[in-house]
């Protein structure tokens, strides 16, 4: 699957910086994406067009696009729908610009290295700035450490604690799928590097990006023992499950108060709650009792491109979900959102495209590429990812990357 032909710097650059462009502003990712197309029209005549536009991949992302530009024509607020296109033509767009010119196995190492990178760096400078902030404060306690290190605080210099901890899990998945690298200098910094990841990702705590990494092992773990009839990944995920829970108490109360909301936040009622009373489980499970009402009325074709926020604000305002309309929220879900603006359609769409994934994964034996799907399928969940350009960034990036990328057996003995 992968092109023999090294990408040259330039272009190898051109996709160093889209990566790196991750953990900045999402302006910077604009810029990226622009020097990547003018490097690419530079090296026009390597490019290969007739594969790129042949590749299955690149048609079910152009068919689902299709889709929600043809529901432009039932959408009434044309300016959310021109806006929401334009978010989603990126997931066409990387995924073509990819198959244009297909890594070859060095440009991949160097991409996953470079991602590596990239995410320490921004851990770093998450850190930094927490430390800088309790370095202003005249008085400080262990509640204010634990806060200024966790969660939205820590995260915010660098971005949304959710779309940060995907990047962080990719980055360690990484890590493993390069194992295969038998040197000592590179085995020592990986683990170093696994283990401040794994100790910043809980402070993070993006609940659902953990659990569905769990969630992804654990079944990859499963599917391997069954496969190899050999009982050692069953008893490394037992002995993995018990070490998480033995290290709960242990959590700054910050952290174990958000893990505790899975428990504590499943009741509510609209008509008398107040912004305070909700946590991060409670809204959702209102968001989707107010987009079920959207989807009754429009459940075959969606509401289009455009008229999603607006149907969803109209229904927050009937139940009193005021913190909805304040806050703008969504639905927090990928597939019901796809209901909302483009109904069945859009949903058997999305759902095809992540079985045709699987499918493709099992007969190419490429695990890392069907771990991804799964992983981001469970993500979904509970946020609506490809509707907001990091998440498509994100997903147009390391679906494609992972999907040109070669099962590990063919990395194996090999010195980078």
């Amino acid at each position: 699957m992968l092109n023999s032909v090294a990408m040259g710097w330039p272009i190898r650059l051109a996709w160093s910086l889209l990566l790196i462009s991750q953990f900045f502003p999402v302006w910077y990712s604009s810029y990226a994406l622009l020097f990547l197309l003018l490097v690419l029209g530079y090296h026009s005549k390597q490019l290969n067009w007739r594969g790129a536009l042949a590749s299955r991949w690149w048609h079910l992302w152009a068919v689902y696009f299709s889709w929600q530009l043809l529901s432009m024509s039932w959408t009434s607020n044309l300016t959310d729908g021109w806006s929401n296109l334009s978010t989603q033509l990126v997931l066409l767009l990387l995924p073509f610009l990819f198959l244009l010119r297909p890594p070859g196995l060095n440009d991949v190492i160097w991409l996953f290295k470079t991602h590596i990178l990239a995410s320490l760096g921004a851990m770093l400078y998450a850190v930094f700035a927490a430390c800088m902030r309790l370095q202003a404060l005249t008085d400080f306690d262990g509640y204010a450490i634990a806060y200024n290190l966790s969660y939205t605080v820590l995260a915010a210099p660098v971005m949304h604690p959710g779309y940060f901890s995907l990047n962080l899990v990719i980055s360690m998945a990484i890590c493993f799928y390069l194992v295969y690298i038998k040197t000592w200098r590179w085995q020592i910094t990986t683990i170093s590097f696994m283990g401040f990841t794994a100790v910043f990702l809980v402070m993070l705590n993006g609940r659902m990006t953990l659990f569905a990494a769990f969630i992804t092992l654990s079944l990859g773990l499963v599917f391997f023992a069954i496969r190899a009839k050999r009982l050692k990944p069953i008893l490394l995920l037992l002995v993995l499950a018990v070490g998480l829970l033995g290290t709960l108490p242990f959590l700054p109360p910050t952290v174990k108060g958000r893990l505790m909301e899975v428990t504590e936040g499943l009741s509510y009622d609209m008509a008398t709650y107040q912004a305070a009373d909700y946590n991060g489980i409670s809204i959702r499970l209102a968001l989707w009792e107010c987009a079920g009402e959207v989807i009754h009325d429009n459940y075959l074709l969606g509401t289009g491109a455009g008229d999603g926020k607006d149907e969803l604000r109209a229904v927050y305002a009937k139940k009193g979900l005021q913190i909805a309309i304040d806050d703008q929220l969504n639905s927090h879900n990928q597939f019901v959102e796809n209901m909302v603006y483009g109904g069945l359609v859009q949903l058997v769409l999305l759902f095809f495209i992540f079985v045709w994934a699987w499918r493709k994964a099992y007969l190419n034996q490429n695990w890392l590429w069907a771990a991804f799907m799964l992983f981001v399928f469970l993500c979904l969940q509970t946020e609506t990812i490809l509707f907001w350009h990091r998440g498509v960034l994100f997903f147009g990036i390391f679906a494609t990357l992972f999907y040109l990328t070669p099962r590990r057996g063919k990395f194996e003995e090999r010195e980078v």
